[in-house]
């Protein structure tokens, strides 16, 4: 039997009062309803786990989430908006249980959005200035590549200190940044912390990466728009401890100097959508609207 997964947010009662009254209309339907909290979900989803689609009860938060732990099993998703604006959520709370079962039968058109991938390089590569015992022969072993739907960010740690940033882009170096740390982020992320930092708003549906630096001192170049073929690689120096962060939620600490490159992922999210394909401007006027 197909399952359905249904991804509520734990700290809102409701939302997991609304995801099993859901479970029973998709029960009514056929299908198997299996309920989980979104700070419970796995590294991904399990290959055999037979799950037809998730439906995520929370903010945008709760869909990132998901959408790490569906990356590439083309399994949509179908956000419920629990919490304020969502660029990403599809139904509000009052019409999920009416409309669920034409979406279940497949009445939805496929989303598609681009992820990006990280890798740390665990061993400095060779030539890198004021790095101690690094020789031409020093080796760049990267790590396992980390999936983020928004954004990948370099940034200072607890310290209020600056970090020197420095930026290339397909092995050209291209800027050197004074600045609280650097974003990286898909079309979906830019309307994210990338937009809060000055960067620009791109159309979900673009296949690039926009680079911002956040809080940037004197910094001519203040976003950069590059195609999703090209490799972003940034290190940071700095004399306290800098983080890799994904999405917001996953935090890995980075030693000095430490290169970090990012670009488009192989893995899509896929969202499950039943509005027009221009709600997006229609959520970015009404976010606009709020502020």
């Amino acid at each position: 039997m197909e399952a359905v997964a249904l991804v509520f947010q734990p700290v809102r009662p409701e939302a997991r009062r609304l995801a099993e009254l859901c479970g029973k209309v998709v029960e009514a339907n056929g299908f198997e309803a299996r309920l989980f909290s979104a700070w419970e979900l796995g590294p991904s989803v399990d290959d055999d786990s037979n799950v037809r689609m998730a439906v995520t009860f929370g903010g945008d938060g709760t869909i990132i989430r998901a959408a790490r732990w569906l990356a590439g099993s083309g399994i949509p998703i179908l956000g419920v908006a629990m919490g304020k604006l969502g660029f990403l959520t599809e139904l509000p709370p009052q019409q999920v249980c009416e409309q669920l079962p034409a979406i279940l039968a497949g009445n939805y058109w496929r989303d598609e959005r681009v992820m990006l991938s990280a890798q740390v390089h665990t061993v400095p590569a060779s030539g890198v200035e004021g790095v101690d015992g690094v020789g031409d022969d020093a080796e760049d072993v990267a790590s396992a590549p980390l999936i983020a739907l928004n954004d990948v960010v370099i940034a200072r740690g607890t310290s209020p200190r600056v970090v020197q940033v420095d930026l290339s882009v397909d092995g050209v170096p291209v800027a050197h940044y004074v600045a609280d740390g650097l974003i990286v982020s898909s079309a979906t992320g830019s309307t994210a912390y990338a937009l809060s930092a000055g960067g620009p708003v791109m159309a979900p549906d673009i296949d690039a990466m926009v680079v911002v630096p956040i809080a940037a001192h004197l910094a001519v170049l203040r976003s950069l728009v590059v195609p999703g073929s090209s490799r972003v690689e940034i290190r940071a120096s700095a004399d306290q401890p800098t983080l890799l962060v994904l999405d917001g939620q996953v935090q890995i600490p980075l030693k000095n100097n430490q290169l970090v490159s990012v670009g488009v992922a192989s893995e899509r999210t896929v969202f499950a959508r039943v509005g027009c394909r221009s709600r997006f401007y229609e959520t970015l006027v009404e976010g606009f609207k709020k502020r």
